[in-house]
């Protein structure tokens, strides 16, 4: 008769067997028949019979997980954090050279401590609050209790600890505890520091801490309760269309305090403001009346703190800017005025001055002014007001007058040449650099010598030559309200040139003015086309576009017959198009005008 474990072997040889050995934890637990979870706990085999002693080991938990090695007499565990779950471990033996192979242990079980997202019960979520008061307010959620504990053959209930967050003003009554603390109650009676302000009390369970110990497990979940109560907000308010400062103000402004609720316990009003305003620093009403001394010192912060009678305060403030004088003058003058001092309050005191008393007189008290007999040229005017100094502003007194030695006539391109050569039938640019105090040009241009393409008044004009030959004078005034310079004149000597002329209406521009686009296109003509093999072609040109200073802003050349420039981005002004089409020139005036 075989031997019954052997029975027992071979009838059961592709299950696991459970065996007689026994798994101790190395450590007591902190409550009965339990563990903590995410730590790393130790256990051991004991009691191992020779049989098995040359088998391979291998230690399986069941939520958990092995640190280390899972092969020896001892084993390291970290449990999972998971609220209700067994922790249970087995070790299994294989490799034994005889029937052990494939059996195990008697697992080993005990209950995981967790309260990982539990849930709260019923609790009363809002508490409202008088904010005039220090009231004692008991908040109160439902015990938490670890899920699989206290019941038959269970480990004893076992209640959490309570982690509380108090919001910013409130304290526990009996600890004075504020912010974050814990509780082995499931309440808590907290009172107002001063008043009783708005704020959330936040409470979740754990086992961390006073109580059960398990120091790295998860937390509940959060419970918040809300204390819904005013939380007041002042604005220092100035009076309906103030402005601000300005220069020689003396007259009391009344600020108000305004809350944005009702209180009745609100007692004190402390006001600062800046040096340029004297008054009252406290009020027991909610408005002051500052007196402003007129200056740049008034600028600055006006602010004011609120307490109430139960403790609390708060605060808010408005900024005050402050207005410079300003001068108002003509830009030309001509003839005796008075000058006005702006943005000043009425009747100001008043200092005035010029940088040429003698090209312009200015009364210094009363701004009244009068020009010099026969004076032309700049002047810089200065003002302030009760000793706040006005930007001071430069204006033009008299008729233009024309500098030779800066001030010239000149052709665009030829400038500062000895001699001035022109082509008949050809486009020119006429230009005089501009005169201080003109607010416009005249020309006298030669009508048997020129036509005039654009008739213009400023400091430019565009010119045709015709087909008269010799020396002519182009002359130039600056004028503005007060008359006319003396005049610039410039001797233009104009020639027959080879290639010169007759095909000027082989180039179309347009449109002109412009306002985001200018073309410009080749008009094909038989004689201008005609290459060396008698085939139609289209001859090449450039096109350059030349700023009012003479700075070249536009190029495009073109094989095609056309080229187009985008002027959307250009300055408004007059500018000069060249055009080189065949070894010939075609210069033009442009208007860019938006």
């Amino acid at each position: 008769m075989k031997p019954k474990f052997l029975l027992l072997a071979m009838c059961c040889s592709l299950s696991t067997i459970t065996v007689g050995q026994t798994i101790t934890k190395n450590g007591s637990s902190i409550i009965e028949a339990t563990v903590c979870p995410e730590i790393s706990i130790s256990y051991s085999l004991t009691s191992i019979p020779n049989s098995f002693s040359g088998c391979t080991r291998k230690w399986v938990p069941t939520n958990g997980i092995v640190v280390g090695a899972d092969n020896g007499l001892n084993v390291s565990i970290k449990w999972n954090d998971t609220p209700g779950a067994k922790a249970k471990l087995v070790c299994q033996f294989s490799n034994c050279g005889n029937s052990n192979s494939g059996t195990e242990t008697s697992p080993f079980e005990e209950l995981i401590l967790s309260v990982k997202d539990q849930a709260w019960g019923s609790y009363g979520s809002t508490i409202n609050l008088d904010y005039c008061n220090r009231p004692q307010v008991l908040v109160t959620v439902p015990r938490m209790f670890v899920q699989g504990t206290g019941g038959v053959a269970q480990p004893p209930l076992t209640e959490v600890s309570y982690a509380w967050t108090l919001p910013s003003g409130w304290r526990e009554v009996d600890t004075g505890n504020t912010g974050f603390f814990g509780s082995q109650l499931n309440f808590v009676s907290i009172e107002p520091v001063n008043c009783a302000v708005p704020g959330q009390v936040t409470v979740y369970g754990t086992l961390v801490g006073a109580g059960p110990f398990c120091n790295s497990s998860a937390r509940s979940a959060i419970a918040t309760i809300t204390m819904n109560g005013v939380s007041p907000a002042v604005a220092v308010l100035p009076p309906v269309g103030y402005s601000g400062g300005r220069a020689c103000d003396s007259s009391p402004v009344v600020f108000t305090a305004g809350v944005n609720a009702s209180l009745g316990c609100l007692t004190n009003y402390a006001w600062s403001f800046p040096s340029g305003w004297s008054g009252p620093t406290s009020t027991t009403t909610n408005t002051v009346s500052l007196m402003p001394n007129g200056t740049t010192a008034m600028a600055g912060t006006i602010s004011v703190t609120v307490t109430a009678s139960c403790g609390s305060s708060f605060s808010g403030s408005t900024t005050i800017g402050f207005t410079q004088p300003s001068i108002s003058a003509p830009d030309i003058i001509c003839s005796a005025g008075n000058f006005t001092l702006l943005n000043t309050a009425s009747s100001p005191s008043m200092s005035w001055s010029s940088s040429n008393p003698t090209g312009l007189f200015i009364n210094p008290t009363t701004g009244a002014y009068v020009p010099g007999s026969g004076f032309s040229g700049n002047v810089t005017i200065s003002a302030s007001a009760c000793g706040v100094a006005a930007p001071s502003k430069i204006a033009y007194v008299g008729r233009p007058i024309i500098n030779t030695g800066l001030q010239y006539v000149y052709i665009v391109g030829q400038q500062g040449a000895l001699k001035t050569n022109l082509c008949t039938d050809r486009d020119y640019i006429a230009r005089i650099d501009p005169v201080p105090g003109a607010t416009s040009y005249s020309w006298t241009i030669p009508s048997t010598a020129f036509s005039i393409n654009y008739p213009s008044t400023s400091s430019s004009i565009s010119l045709l030559t015709l087909l008269r030959t010799g020396n002519f004078t182009i002359r130039c005034n600056a004028v503005n309200a007060c008359g006319t310079s003396n005049q610039q004149q410039l001797v233009v000597n104009i020639q027959s040139c080879s290639g010169g002329g007759g095909n000027r209406a082989t180039v179309n521009v347009f449109p002109n003015p412009s306002a985001t686009q200018l073309v410009i296109e080749s008009v094909q003509d038989a004689e201008a086309n005609q290459s060396l093999d008698g085939q139609s072609s289209t001859i090449d040109f450039v096109a350059r576009l030349y700023a009012p200073q003479g700075e070249l802003v536009r190029v495009a050349t073109s094989s095609e017959g056309k080229v187009q420039f985008e002027t959307a981005e250009l300055p408004n002004g007059l500018y000069v198009l060249k055009v080189s089409k065949a070894g010939k020139l075609m210069t033009s005036q442009i208007s860019i005008k938006h």
